[in-house]
């Protein structure tokens, strides 16, 4: 065997290392935001009391006392249940700072390509630019899997504001229509606990 023979193998050992590595972090960070996303962890992990955060939730609404620790850490403040229709809410918030000549209206097609990028069987039904409060917010309607492979609809409400950028997600495996009329309220509540931080 030659130096060249050597270096090849060398440089195909390297290649399929760094390769083995790119999907190891890709895994990561898909099991990391599915996790999020979903009503159901793939993995078992301890969880973390949470402070009730102020938000009101209509009769029927359970509001969590523990989250999983990476929850907590993406920056969920609040999540809640209802049973019948089965529905969760997940409130975050994220550090950002937004340009000053930030436009909203091309925002939703932004959301829809990053969802579409990281969910499995991601299928738009609607986006839009709506008002909750004195706030513009993008509402993003979507199915998807989730790790058990169980279709999924999300309504997702993203609040993004000079500093911080805040993220409603309702998500459920049933129809959960007949709850508009709880999530608006627990939108406008979401509203107020944006304004008081």
């Amino acid at each position: 065997m030659n130096f060249r023979e050597i270096n090849k193998r060398g440089a195909f050992k390297n290649g399929l290392i760094a390769i083995l590595l790119l999907a190891v972090i890709g895994l990561g960070i898909y099991v990391v935001f599915h996790k999020n996303s979903s009503n159901e962890a793939l993995v078992t992990e301890e969880k973390v009391q949470i402070a009730p955060s102020g938000i009101a939730y209509p009769d029927g609404w359970t509001e969590a006392t523990e989250i999983t620790a990476s929850n907590k850490d993406a920056g969920v403040v609040a999540e809640a249940s209802h049973t019948n229709p089965d529905i969760k809410v997940v409130v975050r918030e994220q550090e950002t700072t937004l340009p000053n000549n930030f436009d909203i209206s091309g925002f939703p097609d932004v959301i829809v390509a990053k969802l579409e990028d990281t969910q499995e069987e991601f299928k738009s039904i609607s986006k839009e630019v709506i008002k909750i409060g004195s706030y513009d917010v993008v509402r993003v309607k979507y199915t998807d899997l989730d790790a058990n492979q169980v279709k999924h609809t999300s309504e997702m409400f993203v609040v993004p504001t000079p500093k911080k950028t805040f993220y409603i997600n309702y998500r459920s495996s049933k129809d959960f229509s007949e709850l508009n009329d709880d999530i608006a309220k627990i939108n406008q509540s979401v509203a107020n606990y944006i304004k008081s931080h």
